[in-house]
C-alpha cells in the first residue's frame, strides 16, 4: 500500500498501469459516486468529463509515470491560475473500440512545450462519447483524483520548473529556457 500519499493510493486503487491519459476536471465529484446507478454515473461522466470544447474535441494528456502526471498537473494549475486541480484517468483499454486519440500539440494553448507534447485530442461523435462514458462509469474503482495542489508533490515539480525558467511558471509568460519545439524539457 502506498502509505500516506493520497495520489499514490488513488493510483493504486484504480488498478491501472502507465501509460494512460488524464483529463482535467473541475471538481472531485465529476464522475458521480458509488451510490449512483450506472446510468446516472454515465450521465455524470458524459457531462462533467467528456464534455467537448467548442471545436468538438476532448483534450487529454498522455502520461507515462507518476512524475509526468504531476508535471502536467502543475502546468495546468499554473496556466489556469489555480492552486488545485483534479484529473480523471482514461486508459488505452477504455478507448479500444473508439477512434484513437490524435497527438495535437498545436491545438493546445498551454505555454509549456513539454506539456503540449503530451496533448492529444479525442474526436468522438455523440454516440462514441456515450459509449466511452458508459465504459468509464462501469468501473466502480474509477474516481477523480484527490486534489493535486502546489502544497503536495507539485511543490517539487514547481520548484524545478522555476529553476528551469519553465515557460508556464513565468507571469506573464515570456520564454522558456529549457523547452524547444519538439517538447524536450529538462524537468
Amino acid at each position: 500500500m502506498p502509505g500516506n500519499d493520497p495520489v499514490a493510493e488513488w493510483l493504486h486503487n484504480l488498478g491501472v498501469s502507465f501509460p494512460f491519459f488524464i483529463r482535467h476536471v473541475d471538481f472531485s465529484g465529476a464522475a458521480g459516486g458509488p451510490h449512483m446507478s450506472l446510468d446516472d454515473r454515465a450521465k455524470s461522466v458524459l457531462a462533467d468529463i467528456l464534455d467537448p470544447d467548442p471545436s468538438g474535441e476532448i483534450s487529454v494528456y498522455l502520461v507515462a509515470s507518476s512524475d509526468e502526471l504531476f508535471k502536467v498537473a502543475l502546468t495546468l494549475c499554473l496556466f489556469r491560475g489555480m492552486g488545485v486541480i483534479y484529473v480523471y484517468v482514461i486508459t488505452g483499454d477504455d478507448l479500444q473500440t473508439l477512434p484513437p486519440p490524435i497527438q495535437s500539440p498545436a491545438n493546445c494553448n498551454i505555454p509549456c512545450f513539454w506539456t503540449r507534447s503530451r496533448h492529444h485530442d479525442l474526436r468522438l461523435d455523440q454516440s462514441q462519447r456515450e459509449q466511452l462514458a458508459r465504459t468509464l462509469a462501469a468501473d466502480a474503482n474509477r474516481k477523480v483524483s484527490p486534489k493535486l495542489k502546489k502544497k503536495n508533490r507539485l511543490d517539487k515539480c514547481h520548484q524545478q520548473a522555476i529553476a528551469d525558467k519553465c515557460y508556464s511558471t513565468i507571469r506573464p509568460p515570456t520564454t522558456c529556457a529549457n523547452c524547444d519545439s519538439t517538447g524536450r524539457h529538462a524537468l
